[in-house]
């Protein structure tokens, strides 16, 4: 009996504090002891994350100054991708873009010398009886005696330089060559002489790459004569001139006058009636190269220009444009 009275006695208090627990007042107070222990544990977080947190991360400390933002940049001023140059990975700036190599100089080969060369006709003839033709050339269909007579004139008294600019003769047994004497000097020699004097016309393609330009630099100018020889370049505005060429290299300057585009060419038309005027046809083959130089039906439209090639005839005279050097623009 006592241990039960003992037990009662002791379960009273204890019924007791929870009833006291249970109470509005004693919630209300373990609330507000919740929401100060909230408080403190988040203040504890706050001052973690200012005081601790940088310098456990391997920031910069408290004491660096602090990042400022960039000035408006002035009116009219280039943006910063366009000035600042750009840096790799590795933090170095790369270096500025190489600019274009320049032309190469005319290098035909090796060179030797011939002397006692000699003209027959248009072929200059050495003791051996080896026949050279000039490269880069076109001649009119007949000797001509002023061109003879310059060429003899040329090697009077000189030991020729000759560079050879084929493997093998051509089909008349002649070697292509580049000849040079004292008063035709490198690069262009004796063939660039006589483009300059109008007495020959000049044919680039037969030349190593890098001879090509220096000999069309020596043309007369655009519409005139050469020192002293006849004018070189015929006018795409006198068709009958240029039809009396018909299978021969010739040299058409003029004005473009319209465009006509067809699946396969273009044609470019120096005249208002295509079945009597001058006409120049380019292949989509070579087209697609013309038109990566710059050189477009729209960019071509009422320019004026030089063409090279064998005159055609197909109701007007035509030219065929098969490389890059038969055609340039000369405004």
């Amino acid at each position: 009996m006592e241990t039960g009275t003992d037990s009662r006695e002791r379960s009273g208090p204890a019924r007791q504090a929870a009833a006291r627990t249970d109470s509005p007042a004693a919630v209300s107070a373990i609330r507000k002891a919740a929401a100060v222990l909230g408080l403190a544990v988040l203040g504890l977080a706050v001052l973690w994350l200012v005081v601790l947190g940088p310098a456990s991360l391997g920031a910069a400390p408290a004491s660096a100054a602090p990042l400022q933002a960039p000035a408006a940049p002035a009116a009219n001023a280039p943006s910063p991708e366009r000035t600042t140059p750009a840096r790799s990975r590795s933090g170095k700036t790369p270096p500025a873009p190489r600019p274009p190599p320049a032309a190469a100089p005319c290098d035909p080969g090796p060179a030797r010398t011939v002397p006692g060369l000699t003209v027959e006709g248009e072929d200059l003839v050495a003791p051996d009886g080896t026949r050279y033709v000039l490269a880069g050339l076109a001649f009119g269909p007949a000797p001509s005696a002023q061109r003879q007579a310059r060429l003899a004139a040329l090697l009077v008294g000189t030991a020729p330089t000759v560079v050879s600019t084929a493997a093998r003769p051509d089909r008349w047994g002649r070697v292509p060559a580049l000849v040079a004497v004292p008063d035709a000097p490198w690069p262009e020699g004796m063939a660039g002489r006589l483009v300059a004097e109008g007495l020959a016309l000049a044919r680039p393609a037969g030349l190593p790459a890098s001879c090509r330009r220096g000999l069309l630099a020596r043309e007369p100018a655009p519409g005139t004569a050469g020192d002293g020889g006849p004018k070189a370049a015929l006018q795409a505005d006198d068709p009958a001139a240029i039809l009396a060429f018909e299978g021969r290299f010739a040299v058409v300057e003029g004005r473009i006058r319209s465009i006509g585009r067809r699946t396969a060419r273009l044609y470019l038309n120096f005249g208002t009636i295509w079945r009597d005027d001058f006409t120049v046809i380019i292949g989509n083959r070579f087209l697609r190269n013309l038109e990566a130089s710059g050189m477009t039906g729209t960019t071509l439209e009422g320019r004026r220009v030089r063409v090279r090639g064998v005159v055609a005839q197909s109701g007007g005279p035509l030219i065929e444009v098969t490389t890059p050097w038969d055609i340039e623009r000369l405004d």
